[in-house]
């Protein structure tokens, strides 16, 4: 690995940078990283780029509705963002993350989206899926149970649908047992997933989320070198600093469950 790092160091000073090394000791073209980036993500900063190609991962903590960057510059974006505004947040995060291709997979954009939705509808994987936890100095369980309550697809799949509708019963660590409503969009290159709570949420007995008031987003679009998996997470809460810092840990923490359920599972494919 040291070899590798030297040999970058004298490649930047020459001025050309061909190669970088990833973190699952993978070897990737920056020009094509950075190309593949700015063609879907136009408001990220060359060094966000970098950062996102040698660790996998930049997040993001937008306080207004202009505010967020990491989108993906998809037909559905507007949408997206209209879907946030009407939330009235005062609680997000985003995050995107940079997950490398298994061989098998490299060259058929088709199959990665086959398995994109068969993750993504696959609800009851949610149980048992960790996130580390700063207060308590260690790995948690975050989704404690997930069950589909209608929409269930049959497995195997051939292509994915435009459309489709899940409704699940979901209990985690933070806020309890509750039902929230999945929608899936997918076009030719990409898959979005959109998450919401049916039911108001509450943080011991007291309401803190109304209806449809935490928000979900995950979208996957294949590239060159791997794929990029965007998932954001919207709340509005009381204006408490107390709650909302409870809310926006919770939040930030089921972004990086939702990411760590995802990567796990598709790694779990091969």
């Amino acid at each position: 690995m040291k070899k590798i790092f030297l040999s970058i160091l004298l490649l930047s000073l020459s001025g050309v940078i061909p190669y970088i090394a990833y973190s699952d000791n993978n070897i990737y073209d920056v020009n094509i990283m950075h190309k593949d980036v700015k063609s879907y993500f136009s408001d990220i900063s060359d060094k966000e780029i970098l950062t996102l190609i040698k660790s996998g991962m930049i997040e993001w903590f937008p306080s207004s509705f202009e505010d967020f960057r990491f989108i993906p510059d998809i037909p559905l974006k507007k949408e997206i963002l209209n879907s946030i505004k009407k939330i009235n947040f005062n609680v997000a995060t985003e995050s995107l993350f940079f997950i490398p291709y298994k061989n098998e997979n490299k060259d058929s954009r088709k199959k990665l989206l086959i398995d994109s939705f068969t993750i993504a509808t696959n609800i009851e994987k949610l149980k048992g899926v960790r996130y580390y936890s700063v207060s308590h100095k260690g790995e948690r369980v975050l989704f404690e149970k997930a069950e589909i309550i209608s929409g269930r697809v049959s497995y195997p799949i051939t292509e994915v649908p435009a459309a489709h509708f899940i409704n699940a019963q979901i209990e985690d660590s933070t806020f309890g047992n509750y039902k929230y409503k999945i929608e899936y969009n997918s076009l030719s290159d990409f898959l979005v997933m959109k998450m919401s709570n049916i039911e108001r949420l509450s943080l011991a007995f007291i309401p803190v989320v109304g209806k449809e008031s935490l928000l979900f987003y995950i979208v996957i679009i294949p590239a060159e070198e791997g794929f990029f998996l965007y998932c954001s997470g919207i709340s509005k809460t009381l204006d408490s600093d107390y709650i909302k810092k409870r809310v926006t840990q919770s939040v930030y923490n089921r972004v990086i469950a939702l990411y760590n359920w995802f990567k796990e599972s598709y790694n779990s494919l091969y």
